[in-house]
């Protein structure tokens, strides 16, 4: 049912993903019924006449597809910019990862644990309650036995923040495209309804 759908694109609203896959549903469903009866025996003319009558936009049921993917993920190819943030959040998380198993190494006395693991969206690491001031970092917290603190080290701060600056914008460039996509469907949505 995209009848929200149409009504909230009317009013200028940005549709969910989800609520865009519809409509390229809808407009996939309209195709294939009136494929259907096209080829099906006479004797159908009241069907042909109702048939007839849905309007069938395949530019905007691309638009939307080459946008979304079928689980309702923006997709790459969305647009070059979000194709080029995604590549960079690979390559920083990349260097991320790797600066971080550099510093688990060279500091592993002074951790409670080697695993590297996430605080407020931020790669962290377990130190011994003892050493938690020793990195120059930022606390995250304590571990519930309190034996361990969850530290960002220095060396990561900078890394952690272009990861989190890729997200805001990954996110930022989501919204326009659904957004874009929201007023395609916005301009037949009478036609859909």
């Amino acid at each position: 049912d995209i009848r929200k759908a149409c009504a909230a694109a009317l009013k200028g609203a940005t549709l969910s993903a989800s609520e865009l896959l519809s409509c390229a549903d809808h407009f996939r469903g309209v195709s294939t019924v009136r494929h259907y009866i096209s080829k099906a025996e006479s004797g159908f003319e009241a069907i042909r006449e109702l048939t007839g009558s849905l309007v069938y936009n395949g530019e905007v049921q691309s638009k939307i597809e080459s946008c979304i993917g079928p689980y309702g993920d923006v997709l790459d190819s969305a647009s070059p910019k979000l194709k080029s943030i995604r590549k960079q959040r690979v390559s920083t998380d990349a260097e991320l990862n790797k600066e971080a198993q550099r510093f688990v190494s060279q500091n592993s006395s002074k951790l409670q644990d080697t695993i590297i693991t996430m605080r407020n969206d931020r790669i962290v690491v377990m130190a011994k309650i003892s050493e938690k001031n020793s990195f120059g970092g930022i606390q995250y917290g304590e571990s519930a036995s309190g034996a361990s603190a969850y530290v960002e080290p220095g060396c990561l701060i900078e890394l952690n923040n272009r990861r989190q600056s890729l997200a805001f914008a990954e996110q930022e460039e989501i919204e326009r495209v659904l957004h874009e996509c929201s007023q395609v469907v916005s301009i037949h949505a009478q036609d859909m309804l």
